[in-house]
């Protein structure tokens, strides 16, 4: 993630820690229930993949665009 987040956007991703993360989903139950059944969902091959997103769609893609 950080690898296409930096080639499209020229700056390193900030990334939280995984207890961080791990004590985030268990204080709330729904947010950690969501991103286990993003983990264990099959992929659709239609999806974009972050680096098609950020050239495409991101918010700084069309700022660049205008």
């Amino acid at each position: 993630m950080d690898q296409a987040f930096s080639r499209r956007m020229g700056q390193s991703l900030r990334m939280a820690s995984r207890p961080i993360c791990s004590l985030f989903m268990a204080a709330i139950k729904a947010i950690g229930y969501m991103f286990k059944w993003f983990h264990n969902e099959d992929i659709n091959p239609e999806t974009k993949t972050l680096d098609t997103w950020l050239e495409n769609d991101s918010v700084n893609s069309r700022e660049n665009k205008e």
